[in-house]
Parts: structure tokens; sequence; C-alpha cells
């Protein structure tokens, strides 16, 4: 979970299937996504 600062939206980051998403707390939407590939 981040703090929000500077205007972004308070968020969280989850990685599922070597792909990281980072979505925001209050609608659940994804903010931003990258592949991750080890």
């Amino acid at each position: 979970m981040s703090i929000p600062k500077g205007g972004n939206p308070a968020s969280y980051g989850m990685l599922d299937n070597d792909v990281l998403s980072v979505i925001a707390l209050n609608d659940q939407s994804i903010i931003a996504q990258v592949a991750i590939n080890p």
C-alpha cells in the first residue's frame, strides 16, 4: 500500500502471473501494469 503524494491516489501493487499491477484503492481501477520477465 502506498501513501498518496502529489495528488496521486492511494494504491497497492499486485503481482499475478508475472504481471505487476498498480491498483487504486478508491475505485479498484488499474493505474499501471508492467510484465515482469524472469
